[in-house]
């Protein structure tokens, strides 16, 4: 990363990633389904990449809506009364505040699980909100929120954004081992490794003949 933003070089890999390799919504037929799961998380099974990127997916989220939730004077006016009615508040003031906080971090977690919910079904969320279905009535009746088809960011998208925060170097080889799998997998070279692939090569063949002396051959082989 330079100045805030994405290296064209890594941007043109994550580009290629996200066209070879699967992800939850998009999986392709391979023994290791949740591809772009594991390159970012690098556990060793589909069911520990995908708890862990959801864990991710829902803390970004959490993250968001908690800012909202504290800085909305409405859902806080709301949550005040509610807990100036109960009678622990009546009888110590002192619990209003705590109260009210614990209060509106319930409304920004069940806005979570629905934000979570929307992502993995296959609509958008964005980053950051610029309004909410937040509500004190639904956390104290236990109702979960239902957000309407919206913009901003696929579950697709959302794993951008996190390997472009992975390091390189682990982006590197976590891709690498998945090539490595598959290579195994379809071809008759069960130990192929990767590690042990030649770019380029270059040779220098050098002859003796009786008439014409000694003789040099230079060439290159590779990719390029």
């Amino acid at each position: 990363m330079t100045s805030g933003r994405l290296d064209t070089d890594k941007g043109t890999f994550i580009a290629y990633i996200t066209d070879k390799f699967g992800h939850y919504r998009e999986e392709k037929d391979r023994s290791l389904k949740l591809e772009q799961e594991y390159i970012i998380a690098g556990k060793d099974s589909d069911y520990e990449n995908m708890r862990a990127v959801a864990g991710r997916i829902f803390l970004l989220r959490f993250a968001d809506n908690l800012a909202i939730a504290l800085s909305d004077g409405g859902l806080r006016a709301e949550a005040t009364a509610v807990a100036l009615a109960l009678e622990i508040c009546l009888l110590d003031p002192t619990f209003t505040e705590p109260i009210t906080n614990a209060i509106l971090f319930a409304c920004a977690y069940l806005e979570t699980l629905s934000d979570v919910h929307v992502i993995y079904d296959g609509g958008r969320v964005p980053l950051h909100k610029s309004s909410h279905t937040m509500s004190v009535s639904d956390v104290l009746s236990g109702n979960r929120y239902v957000r309407p088809p919206g913009t901003g960011l696929t579950y697709g998208e959302y794993l951008v954004c996190f390997m472009a925060i992975t390091g390189d170097e682990r982006l590197n080889l976590r891709t690498m081992d998945l090539v490595e799998l598959e290579i195994r997998r379809e071809s008759a070279n069960r130990a192929f490794m990767l590690d042990y692939g030649i770019e380029r090569i270059n040779a220098e063949i050098e002859g003796k003949g009786s008439g014409v002396g000694r003789l040099w051959l230079n060439r290159t082989y590779g990719y390029y």
